[in-house]
């Protein structure tokens, strides 16, 4: 794909994550989806996606990511920096993290979304846990698709 075409799809990615983060993963991701949030958990079934996503929806139903810079590292790959703020259900209190993500983009689809982000900000955010949503409920057996990473430290 092009550049263009490539960037095109950052943006519609994101525009979805605001708006109606199912069907950005219906719409963005093939079905032999490959996501790591690293150091956190990793996901190769949609049906795993969405359920992470509801959760955090759950403790953060005003989230908003913006792009701040995009750089083109290929002709397939996207490199995307920003910003994710929402307001903890719990406290009230409004809390922002940087994340930056690494997309390949293959038949206009993201086939590989690895996420780097500051998990703390996550942590227990409107649910008293000490893990990130979706970390933790996939260290059984019967839960294909979706593998976590231990929890983080807590922050100094």
């Amino acid at each position: 794909m092009s550049q263009q075409a490539n960037e095109a799809m950052a943006e519609r990615l994101i525009d979805l994550y605001n708006t109606d983060v199912h069907a950005m993963i219906d719409q963005c991701y093939p079905d032999d989806l490959r996501i790591k949030v690293n150091g956190v958990l990793a996901i190769t079934d949609r049906d795993k996606f969405h359920k992470v996503e509801s959760e955090v929806l759950g403790i953060a139903p005003d989230r908003r990511a913006a792009i701040t810079r995009l750089l083109h590292t290929g002709d397939d790959t996207v490199t995307a920096e920003g910003t994710c703020t929402f307001t903890d259900t719990e406290s009230g209190s409004t809390r922002r993290t940087y994340w930056c993500s690494i997309w390949t983009i293959t038949d206009g689809l993201v086939t590989s979304d690895s996420t780097y982000l500051d998990a703390s900000v996550w942590t227990a955010a409107g649910s008293g846990s000490t893990q990130p949503p979706g970390a933790g409920r996939a260290r059984h057996s019967d839960s294909p698709g979706l593998t976590a990473a231990p929890a983080p430290p807590p922050a100094p």
